[in-house]
């Protein structure tokens, strides 16, 4: 089994099984139902498996830099969907509708940037090996490893007694999260040249490597960067203080 597989995979289910998982746990809540759920699987699986087969000419886009500009045009589009959200749950019993749109499009472009990553790993590395069913079986690991989680995230948020505490668990962790996807977004539109290059800030390499199997499960929960430049600090921090904010203001409403 392919353990390099196993992390790879992982890495991409698990950012996309904790957005969805505590999304689903809200909207059950919130009697929001389930048909944003699985339309958001539904149009996001096909849309990543049109998006991996026509990555080839994506990628010769504004001059060869489709793909991480679309990438980071996903990353952007969840965070303000995510603030959208935040504004809708000041009157959640009003805006049923808001709240399952903002929901679907953030699990939507979450599962075609994450299964997009996966399909272009498996077919560049079945494209290069011939014995690909070690790759295969550790894929599968970890895309099982990755929902696993999410179920099990979903179930006890789900079930704890004080909601209300537990909703403003999930909306910070949610927004953590967020703020790493919109860092990631950073760091793609600055390989492109999009942003200027800077110095790094610090380097805590020597504590978590950002190859290793730590460093890796960190970028895609909160978009950890060893080496981050004032862009990415900049970012994440005013990034995170506006939906700190949009849930304080949505707090007096709801809770």
């Amino acid at each position: 089994m392919n353990l390099d597989a196993i992390i790879i995979v992982l890495r991409e289910v698990l950012e996309a099984a904790v957005l969805a998982s505590l999304l689903l746990a809200l909207a059950e809540r919130l009697a929001l139902g389930r048909t944003w759920f699985w339309w958001s699987l539904a149009v996001g699986g096909t849309a990543a498996w049109f998006y991996a087969g026509a990555i080839g000419w994506i990628s010769e886009l504004w001059d060869y830099s489709g793909q991480e500009m679309l990438n980071a045009a996903m990353q952007i589009a969840i965070f303000a969907a995510f603030c959208f959200l935040l504004l809708s749950l000041r009157y959640p019993q009003n805006q049923r509708f808001q709240l399952s749109a903002a929901m679907f499009t953030i699990v939507g472009l979450a599962l075609v940037r994450e299964v997009s990553e996966i399909l272009l790993y498996l077919q560049s590395y079945a494209a290069h090996e011939t014995d690909v069913l070690p790759t295969i079986l550790g894929s599968f690991v970890g895309v099982i490893t990755g929902v696993s989680v999410g179920v099990m995230l979903f179930f006890v948020t789900l079930w704890a007694v004080d909601w209300q505490r537990v909703q403003t668990i999930i909306l910070c962790m949610l927004s953590v999260v967020v703020a790493g996807i919109l860092m990631q977004a950073v760091s793609l539109l600055m390989q492109v040249d999009r942003l200027p290059q800077s110095a790094p800030l610090w380097d805590t390499g020597v504590l978590i490597d950002e190859s290793s199997t730590l460093g890796q499960l960190l970028y895609a929960l909160i978009g950890y960067e060893a080496t981050p430049t004032l862009w990415h600090v900049s970012v994440y921090a005013g990034g995170l203080l506006c939906m700190l904010l949009l849930l304080r203001a949505s707090r007096r409403t709801t809770l």
